[in-house]
């Protein structure tokens, strides 16, 4: 999927008249998966400490060729130069692995069998990330005056995504080498990102308003309380039920989730924006999120009899999903 969106924006750069850039992502396409390997490599086998050493060197190249890029596509071409050091390192990996003959060998078969398993969560990430783009489009055409203050305020903190996506990865090899033990350790790991985020979360629902205003403008205080509702998308984000169906290969089920939630997503957020403007389709939006949640939740339950309890701390989970109700309630009065 990302490749042929990748191939589509390709094309509209060509017909801009960037051929350069153009010619650029396209090789930046070709050499960019081949880190995939490298990182699954280094989770699988356990090695943690080169798994940094390598997201630390990837950041270091970014940041290199940007300094030394002068425009848009001499950074390209700098990328694709240290995108070259990633086939260096997987051919070292096969190497030591003794399987240097595998770099150049297809197995159609796997090939099949991966399609089968990833193209529906595939399609499930590009229908439930157009959701936003879809809540953007809602409020540019229905209320575009205060479309800047929608986007300021609608997004997420971006460490709780990435501490939620990351134990997503990590959580999978596990469960399914392992299930009970894997889910032991979905629940344990969860918790500790719920110790983490609720705390954070709340702190800033409650001074949002304040820090709107003084790094933007009074203007952006309507944008706090967007900011505020999608930080409720904490709640169900801190549960974990489509790691387990990935790792089990249930992906047809995220996918069905996914455009279920899209759905709803788009009645709910028109229909609130009606009420209540902007902030309408926030709520909408989580709303939709949390469905897709609870709608995994009772699938898996239905397909191996799995409990929610497994693997969350359900008492700690719903202790602080009111406390942040209660400091989002509380936040319209400050």
């Amino acid at each position: 999927m990302s490749a042929l969106f990748s191939m589509l924006i390709m094309g509209l750069l060509y017909f801009i008249d960037r051929p350069s850039i153009a010619m650029s992502c396209f090789y930046l396409l070709i050499f960019q998966p081949i880190g995939y390997i490298i990182e699954y490599y280094l989770l699988r086998n356990k090695k943690h400490a080169s798994l940094i050493g390598y997201g630390l060197f990837i950041f270091g190249t970014s940041i290199a060729s940007i300094l030394l890029g002068d425009s848009l596509p001499e950074i390209i071409e700098y990328m694709i130069a240290f995108q070259c050091f990633k086939w260096l390192i997987i051919a070292i990996i096969l190497f030591k692995s003794e399987k240097l003959t595998s770099l150049f060998t297809i197995d159609w078969s796997a090939i099949s069998e991966l399609i089968k398993i990833s193209a529906p969560l595939s399609l499930s990430i590009l229908i439930s990330g157009s959701g936003e783009y879809i809540d953007g489009i809602l409020v540019e055409k229905f209320a575009s005056e205060k479309f800047s203050i929608y986007r300021y305020g609608a997004r997420e903190l971006p460490i709780i995504f990435v501490l939620a996506n990351a134990l997503s990865i990590s959580a999978i090899p596990k469960i399914s080498s392992h299930y009970k033990e894997g889910l032991a350790y979905l629940k344990k790991s969860g918790e500790f990102i719920m110790n983490i985020s609720f705390p954070l979360s709340i702190v800033l629902m409650m001074s949002s308003k304040f820090l709107f205003a003084f790094f933007f403008t009074e203007k952006f205080t309507e944008s706090a309380l967007i900011f505020n509702t999608y930080l409720l998308l904490l709640i169900p984000r801190t549960l974990f039920p489509q790691t387990i169906l990935n790792s089990i290969g249930q992906t047809k089920t995220i996918l069905k989730s996914s455009i279920y939630e899209l759905i709803i997503n788009i009645l709910l957020s028109y229909l609130l924006m009606q009420v209540l403007g902007i902030l309408g389709i926030a709520i909408g939006s989580v709303i939709a999120y949390s469905f897709d949640k609870a709608f995994l939740i009772w699938q898996l339950k239905n397909m191996n009899g799995t409990l929610f309890s497994q693997y969350t701390e359900v008492k700690k989970w719903l202790v602080m999903s009111m406390v942040i109700i209660a400091a989002y309630a509380l936040s319209f009065y400050m």
